[in-house]
């Protein structure tokens, strides 16, 4: 009786251990969030106070940037409808690679202004995003609305960690304050 009683004793212990770690990971999950939240709402409130000393790409690359930063991806691009209706890749991070640059992936810009929401792309191993020549490993894009119509797109490349769809919140709240502002 005593070793059945030391047994579920035990069992319960591992099973309070492992109902810590869930409810600990999930709390750091929470804060990060939060984190990232309040650096995107410094940002754009950085920005909107010094948005009219800027011209509009000036505009876009901060945006980005602090998109870039916030969500910890190597390094971005952001769209902006033109004259033509198109949505070319115009204005890139500063640390993007020379390989990427502006004409790149129209069919990935294609697909987030037929979708109209947040495409979200996590390869694994050796098999880089169909979209990209030259592969990227992981890509965020979030297509910016006005009205029902795209108006703007931001794409994120290659963090460390899957996107998920609260590092697509973010971006698209990025996105909409920096419609806004523009």
């Amino acid at each position: 009786e005593k070793v059945a009683s030391e047994e579920a004793l035990e069992r319960y212990r591992q099973n309070l251990e492992e109902l810590v770690a869930e409810r600990t990971r999930s709390l750091e999950q929470a804060n990060a969030r939060l984190r990232l939240s309040e650096q995107c709402k410094s940002a754009t409130l950085w920005l909107s106070q010094h948005s009219a000393e800027m011209d509009e790409d000036e505009v876009l690359r901060f945006g980005l940037e602090a998109g870039k930063s916030f969500s910890l991806s190597a390094f971005g691009a952001v769209g902006l409808i033109d004259e033509d209706g198109r949505l070319p890749l115009r204005v890139w991070s500063q640390d993007t690679p020379e390989e990427f640059g502006p004409g790149l992936a129209g069919d990935f810009c294609g697909q987030l202004v037929r979708q109209l929401q947040p495409l979200i792309c996590n390869c694994q191993g050796d098999d880089p995003c169909r979209y990209f020549e030259p592969p990227a490993r992981r890509v965020l894009g979030v297509p910016i609305c006005d009205q029902g119509d795209v108006c703007l797109i931001l794409c994120l490349f290659d963090k460390e960690e899957d996107y998920t769809m609260a590092d697509a919140e973010e971006v698209q709240q990025l996105g909409l304050d920096l419609w806004r502002i523009v």
